[in-house]
């Protein structure tokens, strides 16, 4: 069995017996998800980048009934 480490909360993760590249496992610990991003060595990366939100696909209607994205509503960066 395989094991690497969890980038969030730095435990020992199991990936299996043949772990495939790009596979998507959930952390046994944090519940954080990942995906396999290197074999040899074994690395795990986040399933999603820490920057993406689901924020876009939620949508927020304003006071005078206009349904846009939330995204729509955030500041520039």
């Amino acid at each position: 069995m395989k094991l690497s480490q969890c980038p969030t909360c730095l435990m020992a993760t199991s990936l299996g017996q043949e772990p495939q590249l790009g596979a998507c496992i959930t952390c046994e610990y944090c519940e954080t998800e990942l995906r396999v991003v290197s074999l040899n060595p074994c690395r795990l990366g986040w399933r999603f980048r820490p920057d993406e939100r689901k924020v876009a696909e939620e949508y927020f209607e304003d006071e005078y009934g206009d349904n846009r994205p939330y995204s729509h509503y955030l500041p520039f960066l």
